[in-house]
């Protein structure tokens, strides 16, 4: 195949580098993809099927979410977990209005990992409660292998070991399978919720990877350089449009200096 040189990638002339490197980063296909979609369905779901927070026609759909992120607040509480206050549920940043629901950009990757993991606790009590009810069990269950998969993430090794890989892709095609069945399930009833997008295809080959290599795909996230970068931000907003690079760069090495006189001075005063 011949191709133009404006179509490859700077990345082929990177020594080391090669196609197999490349791999799939967990906070933007997950946290800031498809776990959006999965927490705002998973809300509309829980409000239309069982009135949680009271039901859509308590007061309104945003008396409603505001209920609803309290009472996300309070078990957070229970467990020593801190969750800002704001971004709040609204109906404004959980879509629906034109198309399929989705939280707002104003939810970062760190919020959707926090309300996947309360709305694991609570599609489960639903689904006790409400056992006949297919769309709520089939729910807890997509809920539960995405957080289980979360929690093995979080405090396995670089390396997990055989049993923790095995576990890890089951809970993730568990989430993934019940997922679809939510999707298809409910536009089968003209109902727009639990979009299907490529990345949600891209977490099945994430498992394959996990079988074969066993690393911890917690490896790759961007969280760090995401956080750089918002850094990078504080200090960029701050200079004047046409000196912008130069002052921004100056800055940050002067605050690169001051860390680094820092850890000098404490390193040399405990030895």
């Amino acid at each position: 195949m011949n191709l133009e040189a404006s179509s490859l990638s700077p990345w082929k002339d990177m020594p080391g580098f090669h196609f197999y490197t490349i791999s799939y980063d967990w906070m933007h296909n997950c946290y800031l993809g498809t776990g959006r979609d999965l927490c705002a369905s998973a809300i509309k779901v829980l409000i239309d099927y069982c009135g949680f927070g009271g039901g859509s026609d308590a007061g309104g759909m945003d008396a409603v979410l505001t209920d609803v992120h309290q009472r996300m607040r309070d078990v957070c509480a229970q467990h020593k977990i801190r969750i800002p206050a704001k971004p709040r549920f609204t109906s404004a940043n959980l879509g629906g209005e034109d198309g399929y629901f989705e939280l707002g950009s104003r939810f970062k990757a760190a919020h959707v990992k926090l309300i996947i993991w309360w709305l694991s606790k609570e599609c489960q009590m639903v689904a006790d409660a409400n056992p006949s009810e297919p769309v709520l069990n089939v729910l807890a269950t997509s809920v539960w292998g995405l957080q289980r998969f979360i929690e093995l993430m979080d405090h396995g090794g670089m390396i997990f070991t055989t049993d923790e890989a095995s576990e890890a892709k089951t809970c993730l095609d568990l989430h993934l399978k019940a997922y679809y069945w939510l999707s298809a399930h409910l536009y089968s009833r003209r109902e727009l919720l639990f979009k299907l997008r490529c990345k949600s295809h891209y977490h099945f080959h994430m498992g394959e990877e996990v079988i074969s290599t066993r690393i911890n795909p917690s490896m790759y996230h961007n969280f760090s350089e995401e956080s750089f970068l918002g850094k990078i931000k504080a200090v960029a907003i701050r200079c004047h449009g046409r000196t912008c690079t130069q002052r921004v760069l100056q800055r940050y090495l002067l605050c690169l200096a001051i860390c680094l006189n820092d850890f000098d001075k404490t390193e040399r005063r405990w030895g």
